[in-house]
């Protein structure tokens, strides 16, 4: 049989990259006539760089940017130069993972270096531009990034700014005369999964802001910034980033840069599995197995692992999970899945699965490869 091995990453167990030769070393152990094309995945998340180096023959560029509070820090982003492609991380710059707990500011918190890191990759002359957005420290509405290009904010007594989600309710005119030329020559795409708007109970500030240290008093007033910063886009961009799909993202980050420079708001997996060319692959295939830390009620809202069954079904060729949990009903809730093989079971606990979970996935291959052709053959 032509298996896909397609795994996403198993978080704080096994990066997709491990997780793909883990199964194809279970498989092989089944029949080593087995033929086995290992193309690991991922959905925007964790791992998302590793995957695509992997795949891409990337390179890591490295250079010192601004941290999200204005200090210094290395962030590192890919290039692709047979695509002439970069993929940056919005969290290497300006993530919540850079400040300790004590240091969280979302008022004064700025997305600037993520901005330099761009203009970093534009100098590549580069053609096609991807920016993962998840894990962010900020709540500016890419008023940080946007500056770093060439933006400038202006207040009503017409002085510039500073960047940052305490001066979004004080912007009153955007002059984008001085954008970063090569900007507008690139196909910018955004890495977003998440559906939530710019505004409202379900916006930046309301559902994100809390778990970057808000209280009540900021929300209202990151709430108060971001609708004012969405009036000043609609005058100056011709653009309502209100009820954006993802707008919400970062704090604001996927309407900011949707209106100041058009970029495409994309999920996560569906990018990758294109930038992958993994349709050319599963079509002639004969099976496909994948992976995830835990399938669940989100599965189906574009993770990888259920991107890429969906695009085997449409071939007719079976897809199977091997992941560490499943809730109750995956199998009968994800009918994209032909059977679902966990890590975890009465006897094997979760944290015995996270820290044997290569032998663990081996196992489970080879044993998810036997009860197949036991099928077949009877």
């Amino acid at each position: 049989m032509k298996v896909i091995i397609a795994p996403n990453a198993l978080k704080d167990s096994l990066s997709a990259i491990d997780a793909a030769k883990a199964i194809r070393t279970g498989i092989l152990q089944s029949d080593p006539q087995h033929e086995t094309v290992c193309i690991p995945i991922a959905d925007g998340g964790d791992g998302l760089l590793l995957v695509l180096k992997h795949a891409l023959n990337g390179e890591w560029k490295t250079l010192n940017v601004q941290g999200p509070l204005g200090r210094p820090v290395q962030a590192s982003f890919l290039y692709c130069e047979n695509k002439s492609l970069a993929i940056i991380e919005l969290a290497s710059a300006a993530g919540l993972a850079l400040l300790e707990e004590h240091e969280y500011d979302i008022r004064a918190a700025s997305t600037y270096g993520v901005g330099q890191l761009i203009n970093a990759a534009l100098a590549l002359n580069i053609n096609h531009l991807i920016l993962g957005i998840g894990g962010s420290a900020t709540t500016d509405g890419a008023m940080g990034v946007a500056s770093a290009l060439g933006v400038k904010f202006f207040d009503r007594d017409e002085k510039v700014l500073k960047s940052c989600a305490n001066n979004l309710n004080k912007i009153n005119r955007i002059d984008t005369s001085q954008v970063n030329k090569k900007l507008g020559s690139v196909k910018f795409d955004i890495v977003c999964d998440v559906s939530n708007p710019l505004l409202g109970v379900q916006g930046a500030a309301a559902v994100f802001a809390p778990q970057k240290g808000a209280d009540a008093e900021d929300i209202i007033f990151l709430e108060e910034g971001l609708a004012h910063f969405a009036d000043i886009l609609q005058v100056s961009q011709h653009m309502d980033v209100r009820e954006i799909e993802g707008g919400g993202a970062a704090g604001g980050v996927g309407a900011g840069l949707k209106a100041l420079f058009n970029a495409n708001l994309c999920k996560g997996a569906e990018l990758v599995l294109d930038l992958l060319a993994f349709e050319d692959q599963i079509k002639n295939a004969d099976l496909l197995i994948t992976s995830e830390g835990k399938l669940d009620s989100q599965t189906a809202y574009g993770k990888a692992p259920f991107v890429a069954a969906k695009m085997a079904k449409k071939y007719q060729i079976p897809a199977f999970a091997i992941v560490g949990q499943a809730d109750e009903g995956c199998l009968r809730n994800l009918p994209v899945f032909d059977g679902i093989y966990t890590l975890t079971s009465t006897n094997i606990t979760s944290e015995y699965a996270i820290t044997h979970a290569s032998e663990l996935m081996q196992h489970m291959a080879a044993k998810l490869m036997l009860d197949i052709c036991s099928e077949m053959r009877s």
